[in-house]
């Protein structure tokens, strides 16, 4: 069996990463049933090129993941639903588009309210701003495929992006926008992540039930100069996501 993907020994990641991640490709494109089992591992080491031991830790990425799962004798199959499950980076520098793309689908952005207006006391404390400075709220609705993924309130400090509602129409990203109008390139602190259940108004954008929990994201996030440029609050659809959090330095723009 002749290998149909070629691994990248230039970029710096491991080969049983780069195999997960073109096997959750597959996966999630529908190149396998529910009931479909996924290529031995012997299989798989020819079509990659690799040992057994690395197809392994690729497997063991896409269990933890919840992509696939393991019957003892059978073999390995697809989780129900997986297809539909994105695996969304978590890094330093997150760039919605380029996850998604990355991943094969097709994303999209659209801004739901543009607003500038005075911070509540959480939004002053997050963004270290005085009680009488101003920001400017986004709330954004994201997509993959044509189906709600995300929604987001972003704030931002008014005197660090002066004129930024002027430069929404045709928004595609906010990291583009910062980047082409104030030169800017947002690097994440931090981020807390929780499960909770989605408000009325998430339930009824993410076109979801009420019942279904959303991953909440609450992040924050700097300028390279160490300046708090923005507090966003991100809802992830939790049948449709997962998060991965990468930890290594990631120093590519968004």
């Amino acid at each position: 069996m002749r290998c149909k993907c070629m691994l990248d020994k230039a970029n710096g990641i491991p080969y049983y990463r780069q195999i997960a991640q073109d096997l959750a490709r597959q996966i999630r494109q529908g190149a396998f049933s529910a009931q479909e089992r996924l290529p031995s591992e012997s299989d798989l080491s020819t079509y990659y090129g690799v040992n057994r031991h690395t197809v392994r830790q690729a497997i063991a990425e896409l269990i933890n993941a919840g992509l696939v799962y393991r019957l003892k004798g059978k073999g390995t199959y697809p989780v129900r639903g997986a297809e539909r499950q994105i695996q969304y980076k978590v890094s330093s520098r997150t760039c919605f588009t380029r996850n998604i793309m990355e991943l094969g689908h097709s994303p999209a952005a659209r801004i739901l309210k543009a607003v500038e207006m005075p911070p509540s006391p959480e939004v002053v404390t997050e963004l270290n701003l005085d009680q009488n400075q101003r920001v400017v709220v986004l709330e954004i609705l994201r997509s993959v495929d044509n189906e709600p993924f995300s929604v987001t309130t972003s704030y931002l400090p008014s005197h660090l992006v002066p004129g930024l509602l002027n430069h929404m129409e045709g928004f595609t990203s906010l990291y583009h926008l910062l980047e082409k109008h104030y030169r800017l390139r947002p690097i994440r602190a931090r981020s807390i992540l929780r499960a909770v259940l989605p408000t009325a108004d998430d339930a009824e954008i993410l076109e979801i039930s009420p019942n279904v929990p959303v991953l909440q994201v609450k992040s924050t996030m700097l300028t390279e100069e160490g300046v708090v440029i923005e507090y966003c609050v991100s809802r992830f659809r939790g049948d449709r996501s997962c998060l991965q959090v990468d930890f290594s330095r990631d120093q590519r723009g968004t």
